[in-house]
């Protein structure tokens, strides 16, 4: 049962944080508006989840942003610190913050080439997800938006694969049949995982022992060493339905 009132005390300050600071500085952008996701999302599902053990180290913050234009975006790329160039991570009440926008700025549906970046940036399904999310109260005067489990396996696990004529395609949960990267093979608890490097960084892990072919999922930054990638994999399969094979849905 899902109850993501089961945060240890502190865990989402920094994400309070982060949010009421974006918010200072744009009157275009509301709290509600605001989902958390990657693996800060992972985290605390993990906990509201009541999952005793410990997921990989976080050490930065993921923010869906759903816009009705670039003025607020702007606004924020202004206001902080850039990191890195992405185009995306910003410096944020001393936190290193990706904001991924998405809504009606999305050219095509599903994409977004945010200013600053130069390229393009795939938000797919973000518009469903950010539909079917929870409310997640960071304070008694902040309440933001998380997916739900099936929504954030549905953000992570997908694959961006270039098509005959350029397209880009999402592919949720399946891995692209071409190898884009050198694969390395790893067990777990029993189950056999390949673990691929992915374009636009982090690590994506298909599940090779489970009953559905091609299935798994993505993480970003990118595992230090193995004990990190056994608990990414851990966390996975302890959401996984053992009668149909998928992340199970509350």
């Amino acid at each position: 049962m899902l109850d993501l009132t089961k945060a240890p005390e502190g865990f989402l300050d920094p994400v309070a944080r982060v949010v009421e600071a974006a918010l200072d500085v744009t009157e275009g952008l509301s709290a509600r508006e605001v989902m958390v996701v990657g693996a800060g999302c992972r985290d605390i599902l993990h906990s509201a989840l009541g999952h005793p053990f410990a997921t990989a180290a976080t050490r930065d913050l993921d923010l869906a942003l759903a816009l009705t234009s670039w003025d607020a975006y702007r606004t924020l790329a202004g206001a902080f610190p850039r990191i890195g160039d992405t185009g995306i991570r910003f410096r944020i009440a001393d936190v290193s913050v990706d904001l991924l926008p998405f809504g009606q700025i999305e050219d095509p549906p599903g994409v977004v080439e945010p200013p600053a970046r130069r390229e393009t940036l795939s938000v797919w399904a973000f518009e469903e997800i950010f539909a079917a999310s929870l409310p997640l109260v960071l304070s008694p005067t902040l309440t933001v938006r998380i997916p739900t489990v099936a929504g954030y396996a549905a953000a992570n696990a997908w694959r961006m694969d270039k098509r005959e004529g350029g397209d880009l395609a999402a592919l949720p949960g399946v891995a692209p049949e071409e190898d884009v990267a050198p694969s390395t093979q790893l067990e777990c608890d029993g189950e056999i995982f390949t673990l691929r490097p992915e374009e636009l960084g982090g690590t994506h892990y298909t599940w090779l022992s489970g009953p559905n072919p091609g299935y798994g999922f993505s993480m970003s930054p990118t595992a230090s060493d193995i004990e990190q990638h056994l608990t990414n994999i851990r966390s996975f399969l302890s959401m996984i339905d053992p009668g149909t094979g998928y992340i199970e849905e509350d």
